[in-house]
């Protein structure tokens, strides 16, 4: 389909530089024929966030470390080696607190698997809402667990609440953690590894805040729906000129 529709189009926008690659790769397209344009969100959303009332309504100790993944629940997602991450951190941190947002087939799977770890008072499957900055701000530390992935919306809108980041090291995510100061990747399935890395971060809060504000800072400059807009804009206007369209 891809291959067809391109025929008739004058540029393919690809979200990452990922996606450029499987389309030239599996689509057979001209590389002057793809461009990368980023999905860019509202970083508005996440200014002046406060996560008490989330926590609240949760019955969540102010106190309790709490940890997030927003996706689908499925195989891509990654979601069961964050769980054992978390069972293992239990020992350590009894009140630990994974929320995972979203909703897909593997829910019922990922229920009785934390029943048969016996974590269920550790863990809360929220489902798909559509509050999301209120969430992120209720958590200490994102992990995004993805086996692969195109871009990762959910990891920008975490980084734009300044939230320090855990995510695998796969293509699609060094693109947006591009350094140690935005966030710690680690190898996929790798739950010793999500599990070391998030007691560095709740033991080490001075790291955990500047990884945090660094991410902050990288979500809403690079980002920003006002430059994934300016960006295809630029795009309709150079199609315009190459027709002969005066602008």
């Amino acid at each position: 389909m891809n291959k067809f529709l391109s025929r008739c189009s004058d540029k393919v926008v690809a979200v990452s530089e990922t996606v450029k690659r499987d389309v030239l790769t599996y689509d057979g397209l001209a590389e002057d024929k793809v461009k990368v344009i980023y999905n860019g969100i509202d970083t508005d959303r996440f200014l002046n966030l406060n996560g008490g009332l989330i926590r609240s309504k949760l019955d969540i100790s102010s106190e309790a470390p709490v940890v997030g993944t927003i996706g689908r629940l499925t195989l891509q997602k990654g979601q069961k080696y964050l769980i054992d991450a978390v069972s293992t951190l239990r020992e350590k941190f009894p009140q630990i607190v994974l929320l995972i947002v979203g909703d897909g087939p593997l829910r019922g799977e990922l229920e009785n698997y934390i029943r048969t770890l016996g974590i269920d008072r550790n863990i809360i499957l929220l489902g798909t809402r559509r509050d999301i900055p209120p969430l992120l701000s209720a958590m200490d530390i994102f992990v995004l667990p993805s086996l692969w992935e195109g871009l990762g919306t959910a990891l920008i809108e975490a980084m734009a609440a300044g939230k320090p980041i855990i995510a695998t090291d796969i293509p699609a995510i060094r693109e947006i953690i591009n350094s140690e100061k935005v966030g710690i990747l680690v190898p996929a399935k790798d739950s010793e590894a999500i599990a070391s890395s998030i007691e560095l971060l709740l033991d080490n809060k001075t790291l955990a805040e500047t990884i945090g504000n660094s991410a902050k800072k990288r979500a809403f400059s690079h980002f920003n729906l006002d430059n994934t807009v300016q960006r295809y804009t630029s795009l309709f206007e150079d199609i315009l000129k190459s027709k002969g369209w005066n602008i």
